[in-house]
């Protein structure tokens, strides 16, 4: 019985993908073949039948149809992580944030997204280089709580009580680019991992003092998304839909946009 299942979803694979080369080879032979996305789908198919030089290929052609997208830079780096090393990857990220070096909103979240690799790697010999692009990020777009709560989570990893940790707290409070809403989070997060994970009562009483005393009353109200300051994500993602206008074949007409994840959605995805 178990073979048998195995025997027709090898057969589904198969079909499946026979099905995606045909559909793919068709799309380069038209005018789709100036869609930077049809590449792309290119790169993940043939990283999946394990032609690795020919993914690599793909994402050459990509970026040579759109230069400046971040999702494509992002793809291609979790894919050298995959399959080739953690430095190509890194190379990758560091020549994007290169490229798009007049766009502070891609930079910023070209460097969060190097960092998030670099911490899930659990590498102490990496941890300067992750504040390094944390920084970066902080001083590109200084309102992201993304950053922040990364950031505050990263000096937290091993004592939420540590000096850094401390001093870090004591940054995002003072932040006049964050809004109540996220310094709330932030410190309600913070009060929650100290309370949990240490011993130190002292900082924990003052703590908690600081946090009721600049909360007195109910959790701050989020702006509604019309006033609230636009998030990295958002400011990456207009950008890229403006350079996909630009600088793909059918991307003018809104072919192949729509269905196309976020970059903060690729970079999840290819994690």
């Amino acid at each position: 019985m178990v073979e048998e299942e195995e025997k027709k979803e090898k057969g589904f694979n198969n079909g499946f993908l026979e099905e995606c080369s045909s559909l793919l080879d068709r799309a380069t032979k038209t005018a789709l073949k100036k869609n930077s996305d049809v590449f792309l789908y290119m790169a993940s198919y043939l990283e999946a039948t394990n032609d690795i030089e020919g993914a690599e290929k793909a994402f050459a052609k990509a970026q040579e149809l759109n230069p400046k997208l971040v999702e494509i830079f992002i793809q291609k780096a979790y894919f050298e992580k995959r399959r080739i090393s953690l430095e190509k990857s890194i190379s990758t990220f560091e020549e994007a944030m290169t490229i798009c070096s007049e766009n502070h909103s891609d930079v910023s979240f070209l460097a969060l997204s190097l960092a998030k690799l670099l911490i899930h790697k659990n590498a102490s010999e990496n941890n300067e280089k992750i504040i390094e692009l944390l920084e970066k990020g902080l001083k590109l777009t200084p309102s992201n709580s993304n950053i922040w709560t990364e950031y505050l989570k990263f000096l937290c990893r091993e004592q939420p009580d540590n000096e850094n940790a401390r001093n870090f707290f004591e940054r995002f409070m003072k932040c006049d680019s964050l809004d109540d809403s996220d310094k709330f989070s932030l410190s309600a997060w913070y009060l929650d991992e100290v309370t949990n994970r240490c011993g130190n009562v002292s900082w924990y009483r003052e703590l908690n003092y600081r946090f009721l005393t600049h909360f007195p009353n109910d959790p701050p109200v989020v702006k509604p998304s019309s006033t609230k300051k636009r998030s990295i994500e958002d400011e990456a993602n207009e950008n890229n839909k403006r350079q996909r206008t630009e600088g793909d074949g059918l991307a003018a007409t809104g072919a192949g946009y729509g269905a196309q994840p976020t970059p903060e959605q690729w970079a999840m995805m290819y994690a």
